[in-house]
Order: C-alpha cells, then structure tokens, then sequence
C-alpha cells in the first residue's frame, strides 16, 4: 500500500456520501451463485463488505460543447477510461479497480427516442454512448459495469468530459513525463525520447492521443494513462497537504465538464478522512485482446482475474 493520491479518484471520492448498498441476483458460471449478498467460489463463502462506499469514475471522449442535450439519445460520447473506487471504511484502505474500457459485456441498448430495445455484447465504452450524455448515460454505464463485476452494486458515478482534462493538469501546475512515443501529429514540439511538463492541451494528446501515436493500440494509452496518474499522485497530495481546499477548488473548477450523481455537501469532511486512510495500487484484470469481427479491439477478461478481482475489492470471506 501506498499514502498516494490517485487524481482521477479524488475528484469524485470527495463528493461521495454514504455506504454501499445491497447486491442484486446474479446468473453466471454455474459453479458460483450469487445470493443476497454472499457468494460462492471454489468452495467458499464470501459476503459483500458493509462499510464500503463504490463510484465509478468516468473520462468521457466528449467536448462539453458537443453535447446534444437531454432529450437526444445515442450521442452520449464513448467512455474511455473506467474505473471504480472502493472507499473501506473498515479497513481505512482506497482501491482504484481500472476496467478496460473494450471489455466485451452485455448492455441495455436505448433507440434515439430513448426507448429500450433490447441487449447487445459490445465494448463497455459503448455503453455510455446509448444515452444523453448525462443522468442517463451514467445510469447504463452504472449497469454494465455493476452487471460485469458480479451484479456489485455501484453507489455513484462520476463523468468528465475532455475539457475537464487540461483543467485538471493545469490545476495540479502541469506533470512532467518523458514520451515514449512521438506526439508531433498532435503537437510540434512533443517528439519522442523528449522530457517535458504537460500545459493545456498536451495534457489529452498525451492520456488520449492514439492514432498516429506508436503502435496506435488501446493497450499502450492505457499504459500511458496509468503513468500519468502515478505522476499526478504525488502533485496532488502536495497541493492537498498545502491546503485542504484545494478538493473545494478542483471540484469547482471541473463542475461544468462533469456529469455525476453526486452532491458537493459532505466534500471536505470526506476528504479530511480519506486523507488518513491507504491508498492501495491501482488494480486491472488480466485478460485476452482479440479484433472483432468489425474490425474493432475487443477484450476478454480471464475469468479466474474477473472472480479473484471483485473478491478481493468487494468481499470478505465468511465460511
């Protein structure tokens, strides 16, 4: 464990305000049931921990301006990274578990007058896309992603769209990376083997930037992703360590390019007491790329990873 600050996380941790709720039913491999809030796996009992409040952290591949508005479905924009924080009030712990954001799962698909017409097994980034770009689209992406770790229910959510992502970095007064890839398709001066602090900009070609960028795969912006936010850890903490208010300040200043479920009141009393709890690694599953049929990337979570995973996050065991 590590006394580390995840930036992503702690936008939208600090606005959180109870503790989870209770699991639904689940269908799954016939071996491990789920029922209530236990379940079974290899012979064992496990029970959905108590005390643990779940969001599902969203970066939404959007600008603010090209949203259609609530009425217009189906234009919601992509989710591109996914995570779920899980606040253990009993454990006093933070864990960020990173979903894969072309994980194939099944989801509610909506028509364009918002309309239920059925399920189709698609990218998990999909699934944002069906709705509005706001209540809506977090609600289906909600539901996939609860549906895919197990039928754990997910207390909240939080989206931001691409200019939220700049804000962030500029905020934190830039982070410094070393690119491994050329970026000059993006930006002039952001060529290969080159040391510089991300401004503005920079900041997206660099956590989104992927074609034209390297071997252009998912798989290297996610290592490129999980980079940045290492970076911004230790920039964050530093910033909160000066101040307290500076979480008053982020969450401010990403307000208008963010969709939540979340209200703003219990922000400092929540993170005065996370700021004493440790903050686990960020943990991803293991799994199997494949391209699909339409030409896309496709990713197949291991199974054992998938049951292992939301065990070790949401459970403990009992019998």
């Amino acid at each position: 464990m590590h006394r580390l600050r995840t930036a992503v996380w702690i936008c939208c941790i600090i606005v959180a305000l109870s503790s989870a709720g209770i699991s639904e039913t689940m269908t799954g491999d016939p071996q491990m049931t789920l029922m209530g809030k236990t379940i079974d796996y290899q012979g064992l009992t496990y029970r959905l921990r108590k005390r643990i409040t779940t969001i599902l952290i969203l970066g939404i591949d959007q600008w603010e301006n090209e949203r259609a508005g609530d009425g217009a479905f189906r234009q919601g924009g992509q989710a591109d990274f996914l995570a779920v924080a899980v606040i253990n009030d009993e454990n006093k712990t933070v864990s960020l578990l990173r979903i894969n954001r072309n994980t194939m799962v099944r989801m509610t698909v909506l028509n364009l007058l918002g309309q239920e017409i059925g399920e189709r097994n698609a990218q998990i980034c999909l699934a944002y896309s069906y709705g509005n770009g706001g209540e809506i689209s977090g609600k289906l992406t909600k539901k996939a992603c609860s549906a895919f770790l197990l039928d754990t229910p997910i207390d909240y959510y939080y989206a931001i769209n691409l200019d939220g992502i700049q804000v962030l970095n500029d905020l934190l007064g830039g982070i410094e990376v070393t690119l491994e890839d050329d970026f000059t398709a993006y930006d002039p001066s952001m060529t290969k083997g080159k040391t510089l602090v991300l401004a503005g900009k920079q900041a997206e070609y660099y956590v989104r930037g992927r074609y034209d960028v390297g071997d252009q795969t998912s798989a290297s912006r996610m290592t490129r992703q999980k980079d940045y936010l290492e970076k911004a850890k230790g920039a964050l903490e530093a910033r909160v360590q000066e101040s307290a208010s500076f979480i008053l300040d982020v969450f401010d200043a990403l307000s208008p390019y963010a969709n939540t479920d979340m209200k703003r009141g219990l922000i400092l009393n929540l993170s005065n007491k996370t700021r004493q709890y440790d903050i686990v690694s960020l943990q991803e599953m293991e799994g199997e790329w494949q391209i699909g049929a339409e030409g896309f990337e496709e990713f197949y979570v291991d199974s054992d990873a998938l049951w292992e995973t939301v065990i070790d996050c949401f459970y403990e065991r009992i019998s």
